[in-house]
């Protein structure tokens, strides 16, 4: 049978992201394409601007489900903006707001949360890496890894496991949620999610098929292209 990488992520708090204007950062409940792209990067070492890396990381195929219900989180950060044409060539942020002056605007901006969140993931496909090296890079990752911001880190190692199984579906229903019952900071499954995938699983009819904007277009302009995402059942 096909061999897929699974892994647990879980965090007290996270934020994966979603159309984002200036003073609203919104949070879908489930990390896109490019979060766990990003992860995965982290994770080996592959810089933002290693164009024949982040195409191999691309060749990989992602699936996720909720294991349990996360809870919404609003921040509100106030920020000092200035209006296009109050400072001429600026040295600085400071010397920016000193020209300024009063005509710099303050401006509440929204940040939304994920709390108690726990994921099960599992990635396939034939990139450069074997899922054996995916595996290390997890358990010893080459940067600090976090679900969505830096102020977003892991509960625990994510206890990256290869699985053998017909599909990704199946393959995470078989990932082991983590922490033993009755250990400290264990937790339980209480309902599994419908799966999301980014690529379409062969014999499988899915729920439904939506379109995200979470595969990478340049990670140096931090643009993002739309993709199909289909979502099937969950296999218990």
């Amino acid at each position: 049978m096909p061999e897929h990488l699974g892994f647990i992520l879980a965090a007290p708090l996270a934020a994966f992201g979603g159309p984002a204007g200036h003073e609203r950062r919104p949070s879908s409940v489930l990390p896109g394409r490019s979060a766990l792209l990003g992860l995965l990067g982290a994770a080996l070492g592959v810089e933002p601007g290693d164009g024949t890396g982040q195409a191999e990381l691309g060749k990989y195929g992602f699936a996720v489900q909720s294991l349990r219900q996360s809870r919404p989180l609003r921040d509100f950060h106030t920020v000092q903006t200035i209006p296009s044409g109050a400072a001429t060539g600026p040295a600085s942020r400071r010397d920016a707001l000193e020209q300024a002056g009063r005509r710099a605007r303050n401006v509440v901006t929204q940040r939304d949360y994920r709390c108690d969140v726990a994921i099960a993931a599992v990635v396939w496909g034939g990139g450069l890496w074997s899922l054996n090296r995916l595996a290390e890079a997890l358990r010893r990752p080459a940067y600090a890894l976090c679900l969505g911001r830096r102020a977003c880190p892991l509960a625990w190692p994510l206890g990256p496991e290869l699985l053998e199984a017909a599909n990704p579906v199946r393959a995470l229903a078989g990932l082991r949620p983590g922490l033993e019952p009755g250990t400290a900071g264990a937790w339980e499954v209480q309902e599994r999610s419908e799966v999301m995938s980014w690529s379409e699983i062969p014999g499988l009819a899915p729920v439904r098929v939506e379109e995200a904007h979470s595969n990478p277009g340049s990670r140096r302009r931090w643009t993002f292209r739309p993709e199909q995402v289909w979502i099937y059942p969950s296999c218990s």
